[in-house]
C-alpha cells in the first residue's frame, strides 16, 4: 500500500475532489462537503495494487476504508475450517470498508483484496470517533447511514437462509 501525499482541498481523482467523492459515499449520505472537510484533515489516500491485501480476515483493523478509484472483493478466505475461498462482493467507488470492525471493535470477518489499480481514502477509528463526538450532525448521519448498510445486509442474509419461504 503506496501513501500519497495529502492536500485535502486540491487531491483529485478522475477530476473530481476528494471530499467530494467522500460525499458521495454510503456513509457520509446527507453531509455537506463542508461537513466533509474535517474527516479529509484527519485521514489519507493510500493507493493499492491488483492483488493486495487491505483487510485480512481475524486481524485487528484500526482502519475505516472509502473507495475512491478502483475495485476491490470481500471474501472469506481459505482456511482449515474453510476448504475454499468464499467471494462475498464487489466493491467500486463509493463504498466503505471495514465498518464491522469500526462499528463493534472485533476483529475483520472477511478479508479485502483490490483487484484492480485502486485509490481508497482511509481514516483511523480513533481520529473519525473523535470527529464524530464533536461533530455531533456528522456523527447521526455517519452511525445512521452504517446502521441501515449493516441491517440492510443482515435482511438480505436473512432472506437468503429462509429457504421455506414460499415465493
Amino acid at each position: 500500500m503506496r501513501r500519497l501525499r495529502w492536500a485535502p482541498r486540491y487531491s483529485r481523482v478522475n477530476e473530481v475532489s476528494i471530499v467530494e467523492r467522500l460525499a458521495a459515499n454510503e456513509a457520509f449520505s446527507g453531509a455537506s462537503v463542508r461537513a466533509l472537510v474535517p474527516v479529509c484533515n484527519a485521514g489519507e489516500v493510500v493507493e493499492v495494487s491488483p492483488g493486495e491485501t487491505i483487510i485480512q480476515e481475524g486481524q485487528r483493523n484500526a482502519w475505516l476504508y472509502f473507495v475512491l478509484d478502483g475495485q476491490v472483493e470481500v471474501y472469506l478466505p481459505e482456511s482449515s475450517e474453510r476448504i475454499s475461498a468464499i467471494r462475498l462482493a464487489k466493491r467500486e467507488a463509493g463504498s466503505c470498508l471495514g465498518e464491522y470492525a469500526f462499528m463493534d471493535q472485533e476483529p475483520a470477518s472477511a478479508a479485502v483484496v483490490a483487484t484492480k489499480p485502486s485509490k481508497l481514502f482511509r481514516i483511523s477509528h480513533e481520529a473519525l470517533e473523535t470527529l464524530l463526538k464533536s461533530h455531533c450532525a456528522l456523527g447521526r448521519i455517519v452511525y445512521r447511514n452504517l446502521a441501515r448498510k449493516l441491517s440492510g445486509r443482515l435482511r438480505g442474509s436473512n432472506a437468503e437462509l429462509d429457504l421455506f419461504r414460499p415465493m
